[in-house]
């Protein structure tokens, strides 16, 4: 039958049937066209990195050219060069022929392992396996030279050329690492075992710098496991251990053992070695069986099946290719099974084994091998004859009616290209892979027909030694989820609940997957900081520290986690549409701000919206490409097949939890608003009512329009905290009353604040978008007289946005965010020449209102700033109540030395005699943006609390740390050197708390180190003199405090420390009074 039939009508009825099952008409046993045995592989290879290579850069060929193996003969060598013969590229002569194609891979293991990276080159797009990886170009000729380990370089063997084209995924090592390898591969050159020594290993200098295509630098060989099946318990047919012993003797490799690989025996493998000794990679030697599993060896096979589930991969040869998938013969359109399948790795069904058993690839057109991708990284074996498989399934297909499962590569098959049709000889596979249930976080499995691996029979020998090199370390891959964002503790449908929130971390870290086109769309991922928003029964939590992992198998403690509540996505069309119906809809409704910046559109983010939503996504998208983002923010995460929502993890917001209010007659849940690592601020509902199906549901999430351009990136951010308050005043439609949320995006490029209208949560209204000159993470709200009227305003603090370090506060309306004033201040120089500066990427704390005397509005804004000052501005004008001295800002309080940040918003409260004072804490602050986080302090400076008067006498101004502490002005707590406080203190009753650590909470491994973290408690009875100090195991990064439950916090370890609230001096002469401890809703007019 023809490749591409034209049926003529007489024989449409006969051929019909058989064309759709993959055979031709008579039942003969092969595919023809028509049948895709393989209708879903993985994506081709993308492009790799290009990296430049100085001269005298080394290289290793890999191809049949420059590494001759001692089998090929003159002919086949011309189809390894094609257009180009042996002579014009100047391949190795037949005298030159040698076995160091296979052990050049282990020799480049001993460099790996004394400390030299070794980079495999493959170039992508490659059309065939003689198409080229990259080439040395040199005008003059002898673009490299040539030697052997333990020989002279030979500068004149190439000297007649100038080019050398390298195939067959060469290895590079970098000039600067030239010489250590070229010593230790001399070193090495006298190492021989049957047949192969290292002085026959092909090396090349450069004599001129290039470019390669890197598809991996490599700098540490993954752990291998061979399984010895010579076990008489579990009794396998037809194994094949000892076959794979001498593969591993003829690679050089058997001196490696205990170091690059180990041998495991079945009983080990049952009893859990695979997963006890850290292996990546496991290689099973051939076996058959006559009949069924029994259950011994099934139980063996599980096991290999769970190692992959756990991301390791294996490696099965031969006839446990037919174990694994089962296999049968075809009669016409019946199968007949022949053995059922242990595993179906790859298959449905099972295979069909064993079509014409040849040498392939050896110049004649009936006997070629192809390849899927000839950039696949497992597949490169650069051309060589395909000779000398032998075995019981040297090669194998699908069953005719099947096809593979989605996500099967067919490394290699054959061909037979000297006739039209398809002949016997067509389409069988020798080598696939496929990652476990095609899930990208497992491993991979691979086959490889055969079992005879030698130096005579390199080219699939060189397919079982690439799965070494195509294999990642697999490094204990674990996941923490870190918490760093302040926890609260609120009463919500009469349990007293502690929310916290927290994101996840993978270890060993994973690079951000981005999008840059259509040829990224098989692997992006959106968000790729995943987190989780818990409420915790207050009352079911022990004291003590309480992992997620312990709190979510603890019966009745978790009342929610909204990352197992987000509703399905909703983004063909125009979106869900508002307002959410009372009987929640379980579409999940994702919008952002489009038009104006007063009074913006509301916007899905949906398919119906993409010529709005297209140029702010990116420029030059088309019309699919924007659709791919919108549904990757919809729902980005890849599960199986499809793709699932996630919650963005919760970094540096902390969630407002908002009650219906008392004196806005709407009908409402209370809500929970916190923003996340996805660019969104999520509306949770706390409890179930008013369009909320039930607690932990997302209600809606709001993407600001700014992030939207950050989604290719996967740099979307919302770690501002919100604020909400009832707010009288002109809206949209009208005076009135409304609940308002403010917060900041706390991001970059652009720093945005915005305002939403939440009176009713099931139909949010976005007020207004102001822009900022830098990120910031807190704010407030507040009442200020102005003359005979007062005005409700937000009030904003962020950093400059410029890389000189300073601060910008922003007093806005809170109606429209027009701007009522601007304080802007560059910190002052540091205070001894040759500290330095205060790092331009750190992020100051927010500001702190303080009320009048009749309590009704604000008077003034406490301002902290990490050059280590706190100043006090006036509400109304934003001029700072002590003036200039030189032109320079006088603070309120000022730290007379450098590396005393006030990092954290200050916090309020009343002394025994009722006067208004500040508490600071210093040493840390906010930086998202750092790679690890900046520090100002180092390690040896000590930090402080420190309390003061809000209204001192004029000439007590500045106030420094001295006079609190010799005056007795405030409390002064010594945190000592090295811990410093990242979060405000929080006062409830007469007591203090304050959290402090020794690492920088900052820093991407926060709370991978144990006892770091402090929880400091104090009376403010006696000025905090006599603290008391609770360790918390793995880092503290906030706390929150309930009169019932003690200090409640939040952990980097991943979890909560609740501290036994026994002696809880919850009355007395003192009264906090700061609005920035809690994230409950308040009117203007109340505090607490």
């Amino acid at each position: 039958m023809p490749r591409h039939p034209l049926a003529t009508t007489a024989r449409v009825a006969a051929v019909c049937v058989f064309t759709v099952l993959g055979l031709q008409a008579g039942g003969r046993a092969h595919h023809v066209a028509g049948h895709d045995q393989n209708p879903n592989p993985p994506a081709n290879l993308g492009p790799t990195t290009i990296l430049h290579f100085d001269a005298g850069s080394l290289i290793i060929p890999m191809d049949g050219c420059y590494a001759r193996p001692s089998f090929m003969a003159n002919a086949e060598i011309d189809a390894v060069v094609a257009p180009l013969n042996r002579t014009t590229a100047k391949c190795n002569g037949t005298s030159e022929k040698d076995d160091g194609l296979i052990p050049a891979y282990t020799l480049m293991f001993r460099l790996i392992r004394a400390g030299i990276p070794v980079n495999w080159s493959i170039r992508y797009g490659k059309s065939g396996w003689n198409d080229y990886d990259f080439q040395v170009v040199r005008a003059g000729g002898g673009p490299v030279a040539h030697r052997n380990p333990g020989s002279a370089t030979d500068a004149a063997k190439y000297a007649g050329i100038t080019t050398l084209k390298y195939r067959g995924a060469p290895f590079v090592i970098d000039a600067s690492h030239a010489a250590a390898a070229l010593a230790l591969m001399d070193s090495y050159a006298g190492i021989c075992s049957t047949g192969t020594c290292y002085k026959e290993v092909d090396v090349h200098v450069a004599a001129v710098g290039f470019d390669a295509p890197i598809y991996r630098t490599i700098d540490a060989v993954p752990k291998l496991a061979v399984i010895d099946l010579t076990d008489g318990a579990t009794a396998l047919s037809n194994e094949k251990t000892n076959f794979t012993a001498g593969s591993i003797d003829e690679a050089l490799m058997a001196d490696l053992e205990g170091t690059v690989f180990d041998w495991k025996t079945i009983p080990q493998v049952l009893a859990g070695a695979l997963d006890a000794g850290d292996y990546d990679l496991v290689w099973v030697p051939p076996f058959d069986l006559g009949a069924a599993p029994t259950a011994r060896q099934q139980a063996f096979f599980d096991k290999l099946a769970a190692f992959a589930d756990a991301g390791g991969s294996v490696l099965l040869q031969d006839g446990a290719i037919g174990v694994m998938e089962g296999y049968g013969v075809m009669a016409g359109v019946n199968y007949a099974s022949s053995q059922t399948p242990a595993e179906g790795f790859m298959s449905n069904g099972g295979l069909i084994m064993n079509g014409v058993s040849s040498t392939w690839d050896n110049g004649n057109a009936s006997e070629a091998t192809l390849g899927q991708d000839y950039s696949d990284p497992a597949a490169q074996f650069g051309g060589i004859v395909w000779t000398g498989i032998g075995g019981s399934k040297f090669n194998w297909r699908p069953r005719y009616d099947r096809a593979y499962r989605d996500g099967v590569r067919r490394m290699i098959y054959s061909d037979d290209a000297s006739v039209a049709a398809y002949s016997s000889k067509d389409n069988w596979d020798f080598a696939t892979w496929r990652r476990k249930d095609n899930d990208p976080d497992k491993g991979t499995i691979y086959y490889l027909g055969g079992f005879h691996w030698r130096r005579v029979t390199a080219a699939g020998f060189r397919i079982l030694m690439n799965t070494l090199l195509a294999t990642q370390t697999r490094e204990n891959e674990s996941v923490t989820e870190v918490s760093r964002s302040s926890p609260i503790i609120a009463t919500v449908d009469g349990v007293e609940t502690q929310y916290t929130g927290s994101y996840e971390t993978l270890f060993p870290p994973t690079d951000a997957p981005t999008w840059a086109s259509a040829a990224d769309d098989s692997t992006f991922e959106f968000p790729h900081v995943e987190g989780h928003l818990r409420a915790l029964d207050l009352a079911q939590l022990g004291t003590g520290t309480t992992t997620f992992e312990d709190a979510d198998r603890q019966s009745g403690l978790v009342l929610f986690d909204a990352a197992d509540h987000l509703p399905s996505p909703g983004y063909t069309g125009t979106g869900c549409g508002f307002p959410v119906p009372t009987t929640f809809d379980d579409c999940r409704r994702v919008f952002t701000n489009t038009g104006s910046s007063t009074d913006p559109t509301e916007t899905f983010i949906a398919y119906g919206n993409v010529a709005t939503l297209s140029p702010l996504l990116g420029t030059g998208l088309t019309d699919d490409e924007a659709r791919t983002l919108i549904a990757r923010i919809n729902a980005g995460k890849k599960d199986g097949s499809s793709y699932v929502a996630a919650l963005g993890g919760i970094d540096r917001s902390t969630l407002a939890v908002i009650e219906p209010s008392p004196v806005i007659p709407v009908s409402r849940a209370t809500m929970a608003y916190v923003g996340g690592l996805d660019g969104m601020l999520h509306a949770i509902c706390a409890e179930a009512g008013a369009g909320c199906a039930s607690a932990g549901t997302e209600l809606w999430a709001f993407m600001p329009r700014g992030e939207l351009s950050k989604v290719k990136s996967n740099t979307a951010r919302v770690d501002g905290s919100p604020k909400v308050a009832d707010v009288f005043g002109t809206f949209p439609g009208g005076k009135g009353l409304r609940t308002v949320l403010v917060f900041q995006t706390g991001n970059t490029s652009p720093s945005a604040t915005y305002a939403i209208d939440v009176t009713d949560p099931t139909q949010p209204d976005v007020l207004w978008e102001h822009t900022t000159d830098g990120p910031g993470l807190g704010l407030a709200m507040g009442w200020v007289r102005d003359n005979s009227s007062i005005r409700p305003l937000v009030f904003l603090q962020t950093n400059s946005g410029t890389t000189t370090p300073g601060m910008v506060v922003q007093a806005l309306d809170a109606d429209d965010g027009d701007v009522v004033w601007t304080f802007t201040q560059a910190y002052p120089a540091p205070r001894t020449d040759g500290n330095p500066e205060v790092p331009d990427t750190g992020v100051p704390g927010g500001v702190t209102l303080v009320p009048s005397l009749s309590g009704t509005t604000i008077e003034a804004v406490l301002v902290p700033s990490l050059w280590g000052a706190v100043y006090k501005l006036n509400a109304r004008t934003g001029i700072n109540e002590y003036g200039q001295t030189g032109g320079v800002e006088v603070p309120l309080f000022q730290f007379t030395e450098d590396f005393h940040p006030v990092g954290a918003s200050v916090s309020l409260y009343r002394d025994d005699q009722s006067e208004l004072k500040a508490l600071i804490v210093t040493g840390g602050f906010a930086d998202p943006f750092a790679p690890s986080g900046s520090v100002w302090a180092p390690d040896d400076v000590h930090q402080y609390a420190v309390g003061f008067p809000l209204a001192p006498d004029a000439s007590a101004v500045p106030i420094d740390q001295n006079d609190v502490q010799n005056e007795d002005l405030g409390v002064f707590i010594d945190f000592g050197a090295g811990q410093r406080a990242f979060s405000p203190a929080v006062i409830a009753g007469n007591e203090l708390f304050i959290t402090t650590d020794s690492q920088n909470v900052n820093s991407a491994d926060f709370g991978a180190t144990d006892d770091t973290g402090q929880l400091w408690r104090a009376s403010l009875a006696d000025q905090g003199a006599n603290p008391t100090i609770v360790t918390i195991p793995s880092g503290a990064a906030a706390v929150d405090v309930s009169l019932t439950a003690g200090a409640v916090v939040a952990t980097g370890g991943g979890g909560v420390h609740r501290d036994d609230p026994t002696g809880f001096a919850s009355s007395g002469g003192s009264a906090e009074v700061s609005p920035e401890a809690s994230g409950t809703r308040r009117l203007w007019l109340r505090l607490r």
